[in-house]
């Protein structure tokens, strides 16, 4: 169906973004490390990528697409497209959340392979995971990340 869609109207970035949504949601029900979940993130990552090259302000397609390399052990990449819409939906609890997984991802695989992590990175994160604390003080998961966060601070030298 998503094929008709788009010989009908090949710009219309709506049809890349929704074909990338199947896609993705495909690859995670896929077996891990199957050829089959390979495939489907494959297509998905190209499917929104061609969605933003139609239209960058495609918010959704951004978030999924920064899902979807996050899953993949890209969080640096993924880190640049929550921030697109971190700046654009400042108030979007999701982006923020995920905005923080990045960074603690980034910081994490620093620490796993002996590299120093930026101070700004650790500070940018601590600011952001307050401010999740802020909208959802009781959150489990927010105070999970922010003992992740503040252990990773204890690396740093004083």
């Amino acid at each position: 169906m998503y094929d008709q869609c788009i010989a009908a109207d090949p710009f219309h970035y709506r049809y890349y973004a929704l074909r990338g949504a199947t896609n993705f949601s495909l690859a995670r029900n896929a077996a891990p490390n199957s050829s089959e979940r390979q495939e489907y993130t494959a297509e998905a990552l190209k499917n929104f990528s061609e969605s933003l090259e139609r239209n960058p302000s495609d918010l959704s397609a951004r978030k999924n697409l920064g899902k979807l390399l996050i899953l993949n052990g890209n969080p640096d990449e993924a880190r640049t497209h929550f921030m697109e819409v971190f700046s654009s939906t400042p108030n979007d609890p999701e982006a923020l959340e995920m905005l923080v997984y990045c960074l603690i991802s980034i910081m994490e695989k620093d620490l796993a392979e002996n590299r120093q992590t930026p101070r700004s990175l650790y500070s940018e994160s601590s600011i952001l995971v307050q401010r999740l604390l802020e909208i959802s003080p009781g959150n489990r998961k927010y105070k999970t990340m922010k003992e992740r966060i503040e252990a990773i601070g204890l690396s740093f030298s004083p």
